[in-house]
């Protein structure tokens, strides 16, 4: 297990093979850049929760599958920012852009009480950021059902291929479904929050964070469902609903929506932009060009911020007009969404 971890971790030295790839890679990602230049796109960039560090990542309390840390955020917005992108609000997305124009737009998914250490990063830069909010379990303070399962199954020694291959088999089951198994499973306490790392926000931290003027709230349905799973009834509920609570408690409405786990139809598109949501994000990698095409506003591609030691060569290559990595991820984060049950 500990090596599974140092892997996850990317701590664990490169193959030979996997160096000489790297170095590859590097030269077309030079090349592309220096034939192609940077051209005129938006970024979206996907974090979850934010670590003081590595050891509290990897503590057990929770799933860190993207294990970011306040620093490896602040090298982040300094890639974006020397690379001269411009950081933007969804509100952004209704505005011309200008020729050339090159975009981020930061986006943190669930509502993590461990969100909040982003405010003091995000003040000493001047960047915005989107927050998107699983506005039940704010009113609940439960954990996080994919935390409750890594938790639980770490505890009981089971591999990390283990675990992944039944929270993959969970994603079957609606919401309800899932906590029925976990409670079954492991106890009727097992979604009370077991640190600060792994519990969501409070009503009055959501309220400090939206108060923020560099932050923008978006709609990440009230349980975390995967709306396609779900009859279209219930995914208009969980969308509609998530509008009205984080409306009521912090007087703000949000303009975008990130579906869970990136996971949409046409359908739940329609609910999405009947609910007055202005855009939406899905979990495939990719850029978008500028200006923006009104027909793909709502299924708007991001890239993931999995932090670790090699954060700024990931910004590399998500800036960079082609890399083999970028295609590479691209593929891998395809073929996951495909594989969902």
């Amino acid at each position: 297990m500990r090596q599974q971890l140092l892997q996850r971790r990317g701590n664990s030295a490169p193959r030979w093979w996997q160096q000489a790839l790297r170095r590859f890679d590097d030269m077309v990602i030079a090349a592309s850049t220096r034939i192609c230049g940077p051209g005129s796109s938006l970024v979206i960039m996907m974090s979850h929760g934010i670590y003081r560090d590595e050891d509290e990542a990897f503590s057990g309390s929770v799933d860190p599958y993207q294990p970011l840390t306040t620093a490896n955020l602040a090298i982040v917005i300094e890639c974006f920012l020397a690379g001269g992108y411009r950081f933007i609000t969804p509100a952004d997305l209704d505005r011309p852009f200008e020729a050339n124009a090159r975009c981020v737009l930061l986006t943190f998914d669930d509502g993590y009480a461990n969100n909040l250490r982003a405010l003091p990063i995000l003040q000493r830069y001047g960047v915005p950021a989107t927050f998107f909010i699983a506005a039940g379990h704010v009113a609940s303070g439960e954990a996080f059902w994919w935390d409750v399962l890594y938790r639980e199954r770490l505890k009981r020694n089971n591999s990390l291929s283990e675990i992944v291959a039944e929270r993959q088999k969970l994603k079957s089951l609606d919401n309800k479904g899932i906590k029925a198994h976990l409670r079954t499973t492991f106890g009727d306490g097992v979604f009370q929050p077991v640190s600060e790392i792994d519990r969501p926000l409070t009503v009055a931290e959501l309220q400090r964070l939206a108060a923020d003027p560099l932050v923008t709230l978006g709609n990440h349905t009230v349980d975390h469902e995967l709306l396609t799973r779900i009859p279209l009834d219930e995914a208009r509920a969980q969308i509609r609903d998530c509008q009205t609570l984080l409306e009521e408690w912090t007087g703000v409405t949000p303009p975008i929506i990130a579906y869970p786990n990136g996971v949409y139809n046409e359908a739940v598109v329609a609910e999405a932009e009947k609910a007055g949501l202005r855009a939406g994000l899905i979990s495939v990698w990719g850029r978008t060009r500028l200006p923006l095409d009104s027909t793909n506003r709502m299924r708007l591609p991001r890239y993931a911020t999995s932090g670790g030691r090699n954060t700024e060569r990931d910004c590399r290559v998500i800036m960079a007009p082609f890399s083999l990595s970028a295609v590479k991820q691209s593929i891998r984060s395809r073929r996951q969404q495909r594989a969902l049950p």
